[in-house]
This record gives structure tokens, C-alpha cells and sequence, in this order.
């Protein structure tokens, strides 16, 4: 009986330990999946309205041309992710590109 109750809680420590890493790795904040115009989202506040249409323009086209997406996104802080980090899940929580294809590029800047 004892040993059964050791059992268990080792695995729920390892739960507790598994869900904490998680957290840490995907705890942080990506900006919600834009619903109009997610080929360029400025939220550093960097781009011109000027250079932002022509960038929308450029990622519309090549998406009708080739079906590949040209993602452009600013963001003013990592939140002490590395870019890589940051980028990855931005990249994975978006659905940038096409699965099957795995036609996505993303430009970050932060």
C-alpha cells in the first residue's frame, strides 16, 4: 500500500514538473491570429501606413502567384524569449503558410 501511494506521487510530481516546463516555454504571450490582413502586423509601431500597404500588397500578391505567405510582424518586446523562440510559436500559433506545402516565411522584428 505504501509503495503504491510512493507511485503516485512520483507521477504526480512529474505531471506538476512536465506542465511547469510548458509553461515556461509557451507562457508568454503571442499576439491573437489577426482576422483581416495578417501579412503585416505592426505592433511596435515602426512601419508607415505607406510602407505597411506596400508590403500587404507584395504578400498578396505572391500568396495569388505561388500560394507561399509572406508573414510581417513587429513586436516591441520578446518578453525574454530568444527571436527564435518567439518566432516558432508566432509561426506554429498562426498557421503561417500551408501545412502540406510548408510554403510560410516570417519575417520577425523586434
Amino acid at each position: 500500500m505504501n509503495n503504491q501511494k510512493r507511485k503516485v506521487g512520483m507521477l504526480l510530481l512529474i505531471i506538476v514538473l512536465i506542465s511547469f516546463s510548458m509553461i515556461s516555454s509557451y507562457g508568454f504571450s503571442i499576439p491573437q491570429t489577426p482576422t483581416v490582413d495578417i501579412y503585416v502586423q505592426d505592433y511596435a509601431f515602426m512601419l508607415s501606413n505607406e510602407v505597411k500597404e506596400d508590403m500587404l500588397r507584395m504578400s498578396h500578391s505572391l500568396k495569388e502567384k505561388t500560394s507561399a505567405e509572406l508573414v510581417i510582424v513587429t513586436v516591441p518586446s520578446l518578453e525574454g524569449r530568444s527571436i527564435e523562440e518567439y518566432a516558432l510559436n508566432l509561426f506554429r500559433e498562426w498557421g503561417i503558410g500551408s501545412e502540406n506545402k510548408n510554403n510560410g516565411v516570417l519575417l520577425l522584428v523586434a
